[in-house]
């Protein structure tokens, strides 16, 4: 399971609610992971996302959860799945 959580730039309990989703959700799924939306901000350090979370951070993992960077910046870390041609954009949009 991914997680998306937000940035420091917003202000909600995020270690209260981090606890909570390990607690109740931790065990019974195969995985579960944080991503950190960042907008179009920098991407966390590791003492950023320790704060954020409520738990010590190292090399992106918090014990068994790992927290990621949305990586926006970085179009490597982006993939083509497909197109959608402009005739089926027409249609879908009644020409708009």
């Amino acid at each position: 399971m991914l997680v998306l959580i937000p940035d420091g730039t917003r202000t909600m309990p995020m270690p209260l609610l981090f606890g909570v989703l390990d607690d109740a959700v931790g065990s019974r799924a195969a995985v579960l992971d944080f991503l950190v939306a960042l907008g179009t901000h920098a991407p966390m350090s590791d003492a950023q996302l320790s704060q954020l979370v409520g738990r010590e951070v190292v090399h992106g993992r918090a014990g068994a959860r790992q927290v990621f960077n949305h990586r926006w910046d970085d179009p490597a870390a982006f993939a083509t799945l497909g197109t959608i041609p402009a005739r089926e954009i027409e249609q879908l949009t009644a020409g708009g």
